[in-house]
């Protein structure tokens, strides 16, 4: 029996995959969005610090737990 719900219509829109959790209060592990520590080639402009969602200190509201101001994850916005 099947409920009729496509897995694809689960998936986040690419232009702005980070949405859904931000509007829904819930997060995703740093393991689901891929974080790391440190950005992409150790920095640049694509860091937690730049990003639409961090919250200074070390804080996102998108991925759960201490977040570094220098790290990076599947779900930077600028």
């Amino acid at each position: 029996m099947s409920c009729g719900l496509a897995l694809s219509s689960l998936a986040w829109p690419a232009t702005s995959q980070a949405d859904e959790p931000v509007k829904s209060g819930w997060k995703v592990s740093q393991e689901a969005a891929k974080y790391i520590d440190k950005g992409p080639l150790g920095g640049g402009a694509q860091i937690c610090a730049n990003c639409h969602y961090f919250i200074d200190p070390y804080e996102c509201l998108v991925i759960e737990g201490y977040v570094s101001p220098q790290g990076w994850c599947d779900y930077y916005d600028d």
